[in-house]
């Protein structure tokens, strides 16, 4: 970028009020192109209007519906009619770069790459074994991707994935980042886990993509020929009622459910693991 302060769009299809990594992801690159001096600005659709986010001018655009996506939900706008707002905004601001993060959902970095000016970023989070949407949507997707002047996949699954559909689109792999300043050796391990117990962590939302019920199956296994064990959860999600019986039907001994914890908090429990 030449060392000059650019102006930069970062667009993501997701509800910006609900967690998630895509949305953890944009939400930290913003801080560091502002680190940079860069000036950044988020387009997302959140199902609240009072998004807090001091590190970039947030445009809150459609509101977000929950879609089942690839064993998961999607919490995306589908509304199309966002079109003349969408333009003003970007006839004012004049990006010299828009980073699209999943560029092929709908609606939101659809409609804003069709009218892109600026340089074009694509960022591809995803892996999954098929994509219908995909499959049946290539002649109408591959005039978007050829909006993008540069295309990222965040690690080699998800680079997989793309190309199986779209083979010709080149993609780089940048593995997500790690904010080194807070996820270290020497935070204060979470007291009640400071024992002899070997400590297996789990941290996700709770759902069937992040393969829990594998991770419970094998606890249930290993547990008698490791009785030191211990299984750590943290997360919540929809799966947590069916989490819960399964631990109990099963009499799981030493498995403790955290929930949800701030992010303030999560070092901790890392620093509390023995295995991740």
């Amino acid at each position: 970028m030449g060392g000059r302060s650019v102006k930069i769009g970062l667009v993501s299809p997701y509800d910006f009020a609900s967690p998630g990594g895509v949305t953890d992801h944009v939400r930290h690159l913003a801080r560091q192109l502002r680190r940079q001096d860069h000036e950044v600005r988020i387009f997302a659709p959140s199902s609240r209007a009072d998004v807090d986010f001091d590190t970039a001018e947030f445009y809150r655009i459609g509101s977000p519906i929950a879609l089942p996506v690839n064993e998961s939900v999607a919490r995306i706008t589908l509304s199309f009619h966002l079109a003349d707002r969408v333009a003003a905004i970007v006839e004012r601001e004049r990006f010299d770069v828009l980073h699209f993060h999943e560029p092929l959902m709908p609606a939101l970095p659809m409609t804003l790459l069709r009218m892109s000016q600026a340089a074009n970023v694509g960022t591809f989070h995803a892996f999954a074994k098929s994509n219908i949407g995909y499959y049946y949507g290539r002649p109408l997707l591959e005039p978007y991707l050829a909006h993008l002047h540069r295309g990222i996949a965040v690690s080699e699954p998800a680079k997989a994935f793309v190309q199986r559909y779209f083979p010709d689109f080149p993609l780089q792999v940048i593995p997500n980042g790690i904010d080194i300043g807070t996820f270290h050796p020497g935070h204060t391990p979470i007291r009640h886990l400071r024992d002899d117990r070997v400590n297996i962590l789990f941290v996700g939302r709770l759902e069937k993509r992040k393969g829990l019920g594998d991770l419970l199956r094998g606890y249930e296994f290993m547990k008698p020929r490791v009785p030191n064990s211990r299984l750590i959860v943290v997360g919540d999600g929809p799966l947590r009622s069916r989490v819960e019986s399964y631990i109990s039907r099963h009499r799981l001994p030493d498995v403790v459910l955290a929930g949800y914890v701030p992010d303030s908090v999560l070092p901790r429990y890392y620093c509390s693991a023995d295995i991740f």
